[in-house]
């Protein structure tokens, strides 16, 4: 009898160690790399100031409170419209401008940015329309995100935030993020 149960466990070490048994469990599955790896291509820059850098004055409730420039590569194939959000990630997300429908084939967000097809929400100074940092104290990190969309959004003007991120929910494509400093 010892010597059955010996042989039964060599045999299932050996078995095992061949690779005879497979595991279906989900962990072995996880580890394996997806097919469909998403690589994001969309970029946005802009000539005013670098990624992570200062925003200069121009652009700030402390002057002309423009919107910078901003370059817009690699929209995606697919894409139908996109949408700009700009926020202080240091007040917990205020808005600074919500801008949807620009036209894909846009490469150039000039300063003053204003298109007949675009449509413009209302940020949380209670305009429609781009504010510009204005920190009540201290450095704040501004996002500049913007987002490739397989639609265009049905949305009205002064839209808010809220309004605006659900509407695109389901249709982001891809989405770039430029950030800068303002003291």
């Amino acid at each position: 009898m010892k010597k059955t149960l010996l042989l039964i466990n060599l045999l299932i070490l050996i078995l095992l160690t061949n690779g005879c048994f497979q595991s279906n469990s989900k962990d072995q599955n996880a580890q394996e790399p997806s097919a469909n790896p998403v690589v994001s291509e969309l970029k946005l820059t802009s000539p005013a100031f670098e990624d992570g850098q200062i925003i200069p004055t121009k652009y700030t409730c402390d002057n002309a409170n423009i919107n910078p420039t901003l370059i817009i590569d690699h929209a995606p194939a697919g894409t139908k419209s996109l949408a700009l959000i700009v926020d202080d990630s240091d007040a917990k997300g205020f808005i600074h401008w919500l801008i949807w429908n620009i036209d894909p084939s846009t490469i150039t967000i000039t300063e003053h940015f204003v298109s007949a097809n675009s449509t413009q929400g209302k940020n949380d100074f209670g305009n429609i329309g781009y504010g510009g940092p204005c920190p009540p104290a201290g450095q704040h990190l501004y996002r500049f995100n913007l987002f490739a969309l397989s639609e265009k959004l049905n949305l009205p003007k002064g839209a808010s935030s809220a309004e605006l991120k659900n509407a695109m929910k389901n249709l982001i494509l891809d989405k770039a993020i430029l950030t800068g400093l303002f003291r």
